[in-house]
C-alpha cells in the first residue's frame, strides 16, 4: 500500500485568503476529509494586515504576509512559488470541496497537463440551489511546471484565473471534462456573510481595493489557530437534493 501511495502524483491545494477565518476553517476541513491516498498538502497565503493564522496539522502550511499584495495575480504567484508538487488544485477559501475532489482530479488529469471540469453545485445562504453544467475556477487543476513555463499569473485584480486558463488552453490544448451531479465535487457558495470579490466590477481594480477595505473594517488583529470544521453535512445536502429531484425526473441536474 505504501509503495502504491508513493507512486501517485503529489498534489497541493492552493488557497489564497484574506482575513476570513470562519470560512478558512471549513476549507481546511475539506482538505483533511479528502479520500485521495497519495501525497497531498495544503498551502495557504493570507495577506490581511494584522491577522495571522496557523494550523497544527503537518500537511497544512500557512504563510502570513504583513502587507496586501498589489494584485491577486501577484498573490497567486507568491503562493505557487512556496512549494513543489506535480499537480496544483485551486482550493478557494470560501467554498466547499467534497471528499472525492482530489481523487477525481487525479483520475481525470491522467497523463494530461490540465484538468478543467464542467459541473459544480451552487449553494446560497446554506442551501443547495442548483447544479451548473459549466466550468469555473473551482474545478481547475494543472501541472505546476506549466505555471513556470507560462510565466505565472498576470498582475490582475480580477479575471486572473480566466486569463491564466486561456494561456493554459493555448499551451496544452485543454479538454473540458464533464462531471455528472454524482461526480461533481465543488460547491460554490454565495451569501456566506463575507461578501464576494466577483460581485464587484471585474473591469477595474476598485473592487479589489473596496473589498479589502471592507474586510479590514471587520477584521480583529491577532494570531488565530485554524480549527478545521464543517458547519453542515455537505455531502448529505447534495444527496438530499438529488433524491428530491428524482421525484421530478425532468428537473434532474444536467437534464435539458
Amino acid at each position: 500500500m505504501a509503495a502504491r501511495e508513493a507512486s501517485l502524483p503529489s498534489v497541493v491545494c492552493r488557497t489564497a485568503t484574506f482575513g476570513r477565518g470562519p470560512l478558512l476553517n471549513e476549507a481546511v476541513e475539506s482538505f483533511l476529509l479528502q479520500d485521495y491516498p497519495g501525497p497531498k498538502r495544503m498551502f495557504i497565503l493570507n495577506d490581511c494586515s494584522g491577522v495571522e493564522y496557523w494550523c497544527a496539522h503537518a500537511d497544512v502550511h500557512v504563510e502570513n504576509s504583513p502587507t496586501r499584495f498589489p494584485t491577486l495575480g501577484d498573490k497567486f504567484n507568491q503562493l505557487l512559488a512556496s512549494f513543489d508538487c506535480d499537480i496544483v488544485v485551486n482550493w478557494p477559501d470560501d467554498d466547499i470541496m467534497l471528499p472525492h475532489a482530489l481523487s477525481t482530479v487525479v483520475a481525470g488529469i491522467g497523463d494530461r497537463d490540465v484538468f478543467a471540469g464542467r459541473g459544480f453545485w451552487y449553494m446560497e445562504k446554506g442551501e443547495i440551489r442548483k447544479f451548473d453544467d459549466i466550468h469555473c475556477a473551482g474545478v481547475l487543476a494543472f501541472r505546476q511546471r506549466l505555471w513556470r513555463e507560462l510565466g505565472g499569473y498576470a498582475a490582475m485584480n480580477s479575471g486572473e484565473d480566466k486569463e491564466f486558463l486561456a494561456r493554459l488552453t493555448a499551451h496544452s490544448d485543454v479538454e473540458f471534462t464533464r462531471l455528472s451531479p454524482e461526480r461533481a465535487y465543488f460547491i460554490y457558495r454565495w451569501a456566506t456573510g463575507f461578501g464576494h470579490l466577483s460581485g464587484y466590477d471585474a473591469a477595474g481594480s476598485d473592487g479589489y481595493a473596496d473589498y479589502g477595505e471592507k474586510v479590514m473594517r471587520r477584521a480583529v488583529p491577532g494570531r488565530y489557530e485554524i480549527r478545521p470544521v464543517w458547519h453542515d453535512d455537505y455531502p448529505g445536502l447534495v444527496k438530499d437534493y438529488l433524491l428530491a429531484c428524482r421525484s421530478q425526473p425532468e428537473h434532474l441536474p444536467g437534464n435539458p
